[in-house]
């Protein structure tokens, strides 16, 4: 395993996100988490572009598929590892964000928070323009309204997260 694949079992397990990814809602969770975390200051290293379902990682894809499908050795092999104080605290005062449940509540409310995310970040919109936002999401025919994106924006903003 190399550190960044042991940086993302930490902070999935932090996180209390599994790595699953038998299921596309499972694999979207923890895209969307980890696309969340990044934006929140917890430096995993993976680079994101937009995709289907918002922001995506190729690399992390096959990272997760990896390490899903080494079960007891991850566990063994994470002995000994762990995440910078600072991940930790920032994730433990995140670690709410990703308890939504059902699995696909939970990809939905991700999808969003990322993407609102995704689309300042990149300097596709003012993070205070929710206006905008919701059209970009619309424009690449994501169901969100402009209700969502100021719920999304409001929590995001609560949890410390700067747009």
């Amino acid at each position: 395993m190399n550190r960044q694949q042991i940086a993302l079992a930490l902070a999935l397990a932090e996180a209390g996100v599994p790595i699953k990814v038998g299921h596309f809602v499972e694999r979207l969770v923890i895209q969307k988490s980890v696309c969340v975390l990044q934006f929140a200051g917890v430096n995993l290293g993976y680079r994101f572009h937009w995709y289907l379902h918002g922001p995506y990682s190729t690399d992390l894809t096959s990272d997760a598929f990896w390490l899903a499908g080494l079960k007891q050795e991850v566990k063994d092999e994470l002995k000994g590892w762990r995440l910078d104080r600072g991940s930790r605290e920032r994730i433990a005062s995140l670690k709410d964000l990703f308890t939504v449940a059902p699995v696909a509540q939970l990809a939905k409310h991700l999808e969003l928070l990322a993407s609102i995310l995704f689309i300042v970040r990149t300097g596709q919109a003012n993070g205070d323009d929710y206006a905008q936002i919701c059209h970009l999401l619309q424009k690449s025919e994501k169901p969100f309204t402009l209700a969502d994106v100021t719920e999304g924006a409001a929590t995001l903003r609560k949890y410390g997260i700067s747009l």
